[in-house]
């Protein structure tokens, strides 16, 4: 019980934070072949975002980011997500050329403060000194895109690379760089769930557990497609570990879900909603083209929000396309999560931010069972409501919960 107590002091609860992440599909191209990548049809596709692109969406970030330091009184933070394809196969003086034009467009003192961050979603599988030197002198945060067990990332003849990965995360260890992970939970990492877990405990960075996502029909998703019980039973294994170890590093989606459990079993609600009205886009994906777009969408018009190549910001929140998602929000949320026991505690945040097709088929594919799961987990370790009225509501106090 005093680890539960540390972690929700440690974790902060869901306090909503002046953050917003940006990201960005500087280029499509890849020099792997995973077989689960929902760019499947575009990584052969050697374009990339022009820099005439990235100034209007650094200008429209520097818009927003002074926007909302006036309106809040607070100086919020924009995380700039280099996404892909794989950024780090775009050309050294690509990337020189953007970093040179951020510093032109927002304030120096934004990059030193933390209030601009560059951070990079990266297999990793190539990294040559010069990019290693680019991204620890322009301070990026790095995550690995790592399954640690082979089989499904593969390179473009087929052959696995995660022998050649993990000599990259020792060399960015090597130089100081603690990359955060992110692993795809599939029907190759269930079988492998145990092994997974002692890999990253061994790291002790945050990373991310993805559950096996929506994308392009033509995936060769051989030894990869598993069913939601499946995969949920394989993310409940590897909670129990954690939770048994006295949660010892962030993992999202263990780190959130346990509180909304908390806060579900005590009776307490959530100071959130997930309402874009009212919280603002907390990410936005802006594609190769211009065309910006929630997370876990497609790219097709009928998710399009606005062409940041053609309108400015105000002109996309302003629009119908814009308006339409919101409606679409709307939709969901009453149709699913409003009906859903947890629904106080979690806001419907992980309905939109969880890429498993349960937003298109109408029905919570993650979070739900895991909540169900996690809170019979506890009982069953004697942690019930009664005992959590005895311990845990000090901390929440301290994050402001009543």
């Amino acid at each position: 019980m005093s680890s539960l107590v540390n972690y929700l002091k440690w974790r902060g609860g869901f306090q909503i934070e002046l953050a917003r992440e940006w990201v960005i599909k500087a280029s499509k191209f890849c020099n792997l072949r995973c077989k689960y990548c929902y760019e499947w049809n575009e990584l052969a596709k050697h374009e990339r975002m022009s820099l005439s692109l990235w100034a209007r969406i650094l200008d429209t970030i520097r818009t927003l980011n002074e926007r909302t330091e006036q309106e809040t009184g607070r100086p919020p933070t924009d995380i700039i997500v280099w996404h892909g394809g794989e950024p780090t196969a775009l050309p050294n003086d690509y990337l020189e050329d953007v970093i040179r034009l951020q510093r032109e467009k927002l304030p120096r003192s934004w990059f030193e403060s933390g209030r601009i961050k560059n951070r990079i979603q990266t297999n990793l599988y190539s990294l040559s000194d010069y990019k290693l030197e680019f991204l620890k002198r322009n301070d990026f945060g790095i995550g690995v895109s790592f399954d640690v067990v082979p089989g499904v990332r593969l390179d473009t003849r087929g052959a696995p690379t995660e022998e050649r990965v993990l000599a990259n995360v020792r060399r960015l260890e090597a130089h100081g760089i603690k990359p955060g992970f992110l692993v795809v939970i599939a029907a190759h990492t269930a079988r492998s769930i145990d092994h997974i877990y002692e890999f990253l405990r061994e790291r002790g960075q945050p990373c991310r557990l993805l559950p096996l996502f929506e994308g392009p029909s033509e995936r060769p998703l051989d030894g990869v497609a598993a069913d939601r019980t499946t995969i949920n039973s394989a993310l409940m294994r590897m909670f129990r570990r954690w939770f048994g170890d006295g949660c010892p590093f962030p993992i999202r989606l263990f780190d959130e879900y346990l509180i909304v459990v908390v806060l579900k079993m005590l009776g307490l609600t959530r100071d959130f909603r997930y309402d874009r009205r009212m919280i603002g886009d907390k990410i936005l994906v802006i594609n190769l083209d211009g065309r910006m777009y929630q997370p876990c969408t497609d790219y097709s018009d009928e998710f399009v929000l606005g062409d940041l190549k053609t309108e400015s910001i105000d002109e996309i929140f302003a629009s119908g396309s814009y308006h339409r998602s919101l409606e679409r929000d709307d939709e969901i949320r009453g149709a699913v999560c409003e009906r859903c026991e947890y629904f106080e505690a979690c806001g419907a945040k992980e309905m939109f931010m969880v890429n498993d097709g349960g937003a298109s088929q109408r029905r919570c594919m993650t979070a739900q069972p895991l909540f169900r799961a996690i809170e019979l987990f506890l009982n069953e370790q004697g942690i019930n409501d009664r005992m959590l009225r005895s311990y845990v509501p000090d901390a929440l106090h301290e994050l402001g919960y009543s």
